[in-house]
C-alpha cells in the first residue's frame, strides 16, 4: 500500500460512510458500463460480508425461537408430572434440556463467528470507497480538462463568428454600393447580363459602427 492510501485511509476513518453497495447514490455513479474489474471485485467482497451478515441474524432468531419453544414445552412438562405424577416425561424434559444446551452453544458459535464481522465489513468498505475516490478522481480531472478545451474552442468560434460577421457586413455594403452605381447607368436588365442581381428597394445594408451606433 503507497503512503498516498494511508493518508487517504486515514482521512476516509473517521468519516461516516454508508455500507457503498446499500447505498443508490453509489450505484448512480457507476451504472453498469462504468464499473472496473477492481470495483466489481470490491463489490462482491462487501455483499459477501453482507450475506454472511445477514445469515447470521436469521440463524440466531431461528435458535433463539427454538429455545423459547423448548422452554415453553418444558415448563408445561413439569405442570403435567406435577398434576399427574408421569415421571416418564421426565425423560421428555432431559432431552428439552439438552436441545436446550445445544441452542446456547450454537448461539456462542455464532458469537463468535460475528465478533470479526463489522470491522471486516468496515474495512472491505473502505477499500471499496478509496477505489471510488481514485476512479471518481481521474473522472473529475478528464472532465475538467474536457470542460477547458470546449471553453477553449467556443472562445475560437465566437471570435471567428464576430470575424465573420464584420466580413459579410463588409461585403453587403460594397456590394450594395457597386450595384446601386452600376444600376443609375443601366438598369436591370443589363446588369442582369453580369450576373449582378440586386434589389435596389431595399435599404443599404448597415456597418458594424451603425450598428453600435444605434444600439447606444
Amino acid at each position: 500500500m503507497s503512503k498516498t492510501d494511508e493518508e487517504y485511509i486515514k482521512a476516509l476513518q473517521d468519516a461516516k460512510i454508508p455500507i457503498l453497495t446499500l447505498d443508490y447514490r453509489w450505484h448512480q455513479l457507476f451504472g453498469h458500463s462504468r464499473i472496473t474489474p477492481e470495483i466489481k471485485g470490491l463489490e462482491d467482497d462487501v455483499n459477501n460480508l453482507l450475506k454472511k451478515q445477514g445469515k447470521l441474524n436469521t440463524e440466531v432468531k431461528q435458535v433463539k425461537s427454538l429455545k423459547l419453544k423448548l422452554m415453553d414445552e418444558i415448563v408445561s412438562m413439569t405442570d403435567q408430572i406435577q398434576e399427574t405424577q408421569n415421571l416418564a416425561m421426565e425423560a421428555d424434559i432431559d432431552g428439552h434440556k439438552k436441545l436446550l444446551d445445544e441452542c446456547n452453544e450454537k448461539l456462542s458459535d455464532i458469537h463468535d463467528q460475528g465478533l470479526d464481522l463489522p470491522r471486516a465489513l468496515n474495512q472491505a468498505n473502505l477499500k471499496l470507497m478509496l477505489a471510488t475516490m481514485k476512479i471518481c478522481q481521474e473522472r473529475f480531472q478528464s472532465n475538467t480538462h474536457e470542460l477547458n478545451e470546449t471553453d477553449a474552442w467556443i472562445k475560437n468560434i465566437r471570435e471567428e463568428l464576430k470575424k465573420n460577421i464584420i466580413k459579410k457586413q463588409e461585403k453587403e455594403v460594397d456590394n450594395y454600393g457597386l450595384y446601386t452605381y452600376m444600376h443609375d447607368f443601366f438598369g436591370d436588365t443589363t446588369l442582369n447580363l453580369f450576373d449582378m442581381s440586386y434589389n435596389p428597394g431595399l435599404h443599404p445594408p448597415k456597418k458594424k459602427s451603425e450598428n453600435n451606433s444605434e444600439k447606444k
